[in-house]
């Protein structure tokens, strides 16, 4: 019986860990294989993604990690986390890649599809 009681407590365990856990695959965007990348700030201003300009976009190989950091010319700073309500990613498939803006985080999870997330990263 003990052995029985043991048994149902690692199975229901490992139910409730499986279902904590999301089950998502990762795109990889290789850096040329970004096209666009468009950020609106709260402020309702969009700007597109611009190399050596505007953003600096970094994308890792193991799954996907894009840094997007929008730069103030004007002022020499980068722009806070809390002004960037949302962000879009074009690749050079012309699939456009959109997501809703967490500020607390400065964190943004992309989904393409049922099974296919794509986490953005803002400058912090």
């Amino acid at each position: 019986m003990k052995n029985a009681n043991t048994y149902l407590l690692l199975s229901v365990g490992f139910v409730l860990v499986a279902l904590h856990w999301p089950v998502t695959a990762d795109i990889t965007l290789r850096f040329e294989a970004v096209k666009e990348v468009t950020v609106s700030t709260t402020a309702g201003d969009c700007t597109e993604f611009d190399p050596g300009r505007s953003f600096r976009v970094l994308c890792s190989n193991g799954g996907v990690s894009v840094t997007v950091q929008e730069y103030d010319p004007l002022n020499d700073v980068w722009v806070d986390c809390e002004d960037i309500s949302a962000v879009a990613i074009s690749n050079n498939s012309s699939k456009e890649i959109v997501g809703t803006f967490s500020s607390q985080r400065c964190r943004l999870k992309l989904t393409t599809g049922s099974d296919t997330t794509v986490t953005v990263v803002s400058a912090e």
